[in-house]
This record gives C-alpha cells, sequence and structure tokens, in this order.
C-alpha cells in the first residue's frame, strides 16, 4: 500500500489531509517533536525509518504580518524545511508535494495569475514562500507545488474565522475592498491532493512524475476581502454593517499585492478535476458553523 509522509497535520490543509488520506494509503503523521524539519541529518534519519513513498508539506509560516518581524522563523519554515526535505525525497526516489501562495505576485496585472507570469513578492512572506519553491525545484526532487490562494478554514487563524471573531464582538467591521483574490477552502484543497494521489492507480506515482510541476489551484472567480465578508454575513445571516477600507485605513498593515487571484486552467488541463466556485467552497464550509 501506499505509505505517505505528511508533515504538518496540525495546519489548515494538515488537518484536512490527516481525514482525507487514510482511506487509500498508510500515513505517516509526525508530531512537530518527532521530525525537527529545519535539521537536514533529522529528516534524512525520519525519512529512512519511515520510507514513504510520497511526501507531503503542509507546514509554513503564514503570518503576513508577522513574518516581517520574524524573517528567520519564516525563512526555516518556508524555505529550510522544503529545502532539506526536497532534497532528502530526492535521494530515496519520493515525490515532494507542498503548497505555495499567490503572494509570490506583486499584484500588478488585472486578470488572473498563470504560472508563467513573473514573480515579484512584495513581503517577507511571499519571498520566502518562492524561496522555498525555488528550493524544490533545485533539489531534484519530482515534485508538484500548489501554489493557491487566500486559505481558509474554521479552525485555524485566517480571514474566515477573524472576521467571524470580530463579528462576534462588533456590530460595524471596517474590510479591505481592495484586496482581491480567489479565496479557497482547505477541505477543498485536502480533497483534490487525495484525487490527484489516487489517480494514478497502480502506477501512481508514475503517473505523478508525468504531471509534475507547478500548478495553481483556488476557488474559480475572485473576490475582494469586502465581497468575502458580505458573503460571510449573507451566509450566516450575521447582524454586522461592513464598511469598505483601503491601504490608508490600516497604516501598519504589511504591504500586499491588491490583486492575486489565480488562473486553475492548467491544472484543470492536467488532472481534468473539477474546479469549484469560492462561493460554493465557502457555503460548504459554513454549514459545519454553529
Amino acid at each position: 500500500m501506499l505509505r505517505i509522509l505528511l508533515v504538518g497535520k496540525n495546519g489548515q490543509i494538515g488537518w484536512e489531509l490527516l481525514k482525507t488520506l487514510g482511506h487509500s494509503a498508510v500515513v505517516v503523521a509526525p508530531e512537530r517533536s518527532e521530525l525537527d524539519v529545519t535539521s537536514r541529518q533529522d529528516v534524512a534519519r525520519f525519512f529512512e525509518i519511515v520510507k514513504p513513498d510520497i511526501v507531503i508539506n503542509a507546514i509554513g509560516y503564514n503570518d503576513v504580518d508577522g513574518a516581517e518581524q520574524h524573517k528567520d522563523e519564516a525563512i526555516s519554515a518556508n524555505v529550510d524545511a522544503n529545502a532539506n526535505m526536497a532534497v532528502v525525497a530526492c535521494q530515496i526516489n519520493a515525490f515532494y508535494l507542498t503548497y505555495s501562495t499567490d503572494y509570490i505576485f506583486d499584484g500588478q496585472k488585472e486578470t488572473p495569475y498563470v504560472e508563467t507570469d513573473p514573480a515579484n513578492p512584495l513581503n517577507t512572506y511571499g519571498q520566502t514562500k518562492l524561496d522555498g519553491e525555488t528550493a524544490i525545484v533545485n533539489s531534484g526532487v519530482n515534485f508538484l507545488i500548489l501554489r493557491t490562494s487566500s486559505v481558509f478554514s474554521l479552525r485555524r487563524p485566517c480571514f474566515l474565522s477573524s472576521f467571524l471573531r470580530k463579528a462576534q464582538m462588533d456590530d460595524q467591521i471596517q474590510v479591505r475592498a481592495d484586496l482581491v483574490s480567489s479565496p479557497t477552502s482547505a477541505q477543498y484543497l485536502a480533497k483534490i491532493t487525495a484525487q490527484i494521489i489516487s489517480m494514478g492507480g497502480k502506477k501512481n506515482l508514475d503517473w505523478l512524475c508525468e504531471r509534475k510541476g507547478i500548478y495553481h489551484l483556488a476557488g474559480t472567480g475572485f473576490a475582494s476581502r469586502f465581497e468575502w465578508a458580505q458573503e460571510i454575513r449573507d451566509i450566516l445571516k450575521l447582524n454586522v454593517k461592513i464598511l469598505p477600507a483601503t491601504r490608508s485605513d490600516f497604516p501598519i498593515a504589511t504591504d500586499r499585492p491588491m490583486y492575486s487571484a489565480l488562473d486553475s486552467s492548467k491544472f484543470l488541463d492536467t488532472y481534468r478535476l473539477r474546479l469549484v466556485a469560492w462561493k460554493k467552497m465557502l457555503k460548504s464550509v459554513l454549514d459545519g458553523f454553529s
């Protein structure tokens, strides 16, 4: 049976992956104390014990504002961890899968970004995610990097959980109308990841290697955070007034790309899996909110 090493089981995507992957594979999901991904030696030791066919890295430093004050931590999680695990995965001939971000782009486009658009990160978070991608490519490992956008769930810090928390405390909330992205649920990313892994059947590793590379995968369509907040309010029938805001209303906020919607056409053409509108993803996640 396929052996998968899942690193980051407690994160937004990792938690969903742990629920989803176990139906079709043997999943080893270590605690942080069991595997130090910042140590190449520790990674090599652990990988040799587990002998995974596929390594899924679902960890990452995703606090955009925090990364500016804690650059070393962001580099350690987003660059060094990817470099260590990708190199060792290559040495043992394992396939490597991880997730990246729309924040590698500068937001100057007016149409959704495709994979061949030039990267130009505006902040430390985006730069470390891009450097992590580069480390993976340079390692020589067979890899799949899924760039996604505005990942949300109910159980980890993100725009959705932050907005819901504010809505419980205030009847009026300012939300930026000048940040546009393609909201994507962690639940959806985990489901698609599991489908990709299973599609090759008995030759799934060869099948994956034939389709390796960098792909965009996000909710179809796009929305400003203001529009996203309105949709949350309407689905849950919250009694809260949402006021449109801009960068000037949040003077200490870290620079972010104003427009970072993603075009997932390459993924659709390659994997032939159904893309889902961001509004439908949001409705599915909020159906479990109480």
